[in-house]
Protein backbone atom coordinates (compact mmCIF):
# COMPACT_ATOMS: atom_id res chain seq x y z
CA UNK A 1 0.00 0.00 0.00
CA UNK A 2 1.21 3.10 -1.19
CA UNK A 3 0.77 5.95 1.81
CA UNK A 4 0.70 9.62 -0.75
CA UNK A 5 2.09 12.44 1.43
CA UNK A 6 0.01 16.15 1.64
CA UNK A 7 3.45 18.04 0.81
CA UNK A 8 1.48 21.42 -0.41
CA UNK A 9 -0.08 20.88 3.72
CA UNK A 10 1.53 24.11 5.63
CA UNK A 11 0.74 22.20 8.93
CA UNK A 12 2.60 18.68 7.78
CA UNK A 13 6.03 20.51 8.02
CA UNK A 14 7.88 22.38 11.12
CA UNK A 15 11.52 23.38 11.10
CA UNK A 16 13.50 21.03 13.11
CA UNK A 17 17.22 23.08 12.66
CA UNK A 18 18.52 26.67 11.46
CA UNK A 19 22.17 27.06 11.28
CA UNK A 20 24.13 30.33 10.43
CA UNK A 21 27.96 30.12 9.99
CA UNK A 22 30.69 32.39 8.87
CA UNK A 23 34.12 31.49 7.67
CA UNK A 24 37.02 32.81 9.69
CA UNK A 25 38.99 35.05 7.97
CA UNK A 26 42.80 34.89 7.77
CA UNK A 27 43.35 38.08 5.71
CA UNK A 28 41.16 40.34 3.75
CA UNK A 29 42.06 37.83 0.95
CA UNK A 30 41.46 35.00 2.48
CA UNK A 31 39.30 32.84 4.53
CA UNK A 32 39.52 29.54 6.09
CA UNK A 33 36.42 27.03 4.35
CA UNK A 34 33.94 26.41 6.72
CA UNK A 35 33.86 23.01 8.21
CA UNK A 36 31.20 20.04 7.49
CA UNK A 37 28.04 21.50 9.29
CA UNK A 38 26.86 18.58 11.75
CA UNK A 39 22.89 18.58 12.37
CA UNK A 40 23.02 17.97 16.70
CA UNK A 41 19.87 15.99 17.07
CA UNK A 42 18.66 12.59 15.44
CA UNK A 43 15.76 12.90 12.89
CA UNK A 44 12.98 10.34 12.37
CA UNK A 45 10.88 11.70 9.28
CA UNK A 46 12.56 10.33 6.47
CA UNK A 47 11.31 13.63 4.08
CA UNK A 48 12.93 17.14 4.56
CA UNK A 49 13.01 20.21 2.65
CA UNK A 50 16.25 22.34 2.75
CA UNK A 51 16.83 25.63 2.25
CA UNK A 52 20.36 26.78 1.92
CA UNK A 53 20.86 30.76 1.36
CA UNK A 54 24.77 32.52 1.43
CA UNK A 55 25.77 36.48 0.71
CA UNK A 56 26.98 35.88 -3.37
CA UNK A 57 30.14 38.71 -4.10
CA UNK A 58 28.67 41.41 -6.53
CA UNK A 59 29.40 40.13 -10.26
CA UNK A 60 29.39 36.28 -9.12
CA UNK A 61 26.90 34.35 -9.83
CA UNK A 62 26.63 31.06 -8.08
CA UNK A 63 23.84 28.25 -7.83
CA UNK A 64 25.86 25.30 -6.13
CA UNK A 65 25.01 25.30 -1.95
CA UNK A 66 26.97 22.22 -1.34
CA UNK A 67 25.88 18.75 -0.36
CA UNK A 68 23.44 17.18 2.64
CA UNK A 69 24.54 13.73 4.07
CA UNK A 70 22.98 11.15 5.65
CA UNK A 71 24.64 9.43 8.26
CA UNK A 72 23.71 6.26 10.44
CA UNK A 73 25.05 4.65 13.13
CA UNK A 74 27.10 1.49 12.18
CA UNK A 75 27.02 0.06 15.39
CA UNK A 76 30.98 -0.53 15.61
CA UNK A 77 33.19 1.25 17.95
CA UNK A 78 36.93 2.12 16.33
CA UNK A 79 39.73 4.00 18.58
CA UNK A 80 36.95 4.12 21.63
CA UNK A 81 34.52 6.45 19.32
CA UNK A 82 31.09 5.09 17.79
CA UNK A 83 31.54 4.44 13.77
CA UNK A 84 29.04 6.31 11.42
CA UNK A 85 28.67 6.39 7.81
CA UNK A 86 27.37 7.79 4.97
CA UNK A 87 23.96 6.68 3.27
CA UNK A 88 23.14 9.02 1.54
CA UNK A 89 24.22 12.29 -0.53
CA UNK A 90 22.01 14.80 -2.27
CA UNK A 91 23.21 17.99 -3.89
CA UNK A 92 22.02 21.39 -2.75
CA UNK A 93 21.04 24.32 -4.79
CA UNK A 94 21.13 28.38 -3.44
CA UNK A 95 18.00 29.89 -2.62
CA UNK A 96 15.90 26.75 -3.68
CA UNK A 97 14.07 24.49 -1.70
CA UNK A 98 14.92 20.84 -2.10
CA UNK A 99 12.59 18.12 -1.05
CA UNK A 100 14.72 14.78 -0.11
CA UNK A 101 13.01 11.98 0.75
CA UNK A 102 15.25 9.07 2.02
CA UNK A 103 14.77 5.30 2.08
CA UNK A 104 13.11 3.81 5.53
CA UNK A 105 16.65 2.35 6.02
CA UNK A 106 17.46 2.94 9.82
CA UNK A 107 14.57 4.27 12.59
CA UNK A 108 16.88 7.14 13.13
CA UNK A 109 19.94 9.20 11.35
CA UNK A 110 21.77 12.15 11.30
CA UNK A 111 22.56 14.66 8.50
CA UNK A 112 25.33 16.92 8.10
CA UNK A 113 26.16 20.04 5.44
CA UNK A 114 29.08 19.76 3.25
CA UNK A 115 29.48 23.92 2.26
CA UNK A 116 31.31 24.69 -1.00
CA UNK A 117 35.10 26.17 0.31
CA UNK A 118 33.80 29.54 -1.42
CA UNK A 119 30.91 30.53 0.58
CA UNK A 120 31.91 33.17 3.79
CA UNK A 121 28.50 32.27 5.48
Amino acid sequence: MTRILQLGNASNWEQIYNHSQAAVSINPDTHAPIPEIVVPLLIETHVLAVYITTVVPEAREWHFAGYLNQKFELGLTVGGTPEADELSRRKLWLNRIKLIIFPKITATYAISFSVPKWFKS
